[in-house]
């Protein structure tokens, strides 16, 4: 099994000169589409308490196929 780590705090949506980028939920849709099907693979998810836009309400949809675990991390970003 492949497991794909990944660190987040408040990168779901971003303003940047009045647009929203999608920077988070864009770099896991290419790591889910880039997967091969015959690869097992997890993707799993240390967020430091992120309140931008919840990981529970965006994640596993945009992640699919991919099993997600999600660690909520509490203290200082690192």
């Amino acid at each position: 099994m492949l497991s794909i780590c990944l660190t987040v705090k408040n990168r779901s949506r971003v303003l940047v000169d009045g647009r929203e980028l999608k920077l988070f939920p864009n770099c896991v849709r290419s790591i889910a589409q880039a997967m091969p099907s015959d690869v097992p693979c997890e993707l799993v998810v240390a967020d430091w308490e992120s309140d931008d836009w919840p990981l529970a309400e965006w994640l596993e949809e945009t992640a699919r196929p991919l099993p997600v675990r999600l660690v909520t991390v509490q203290g200082p970003f690192s």
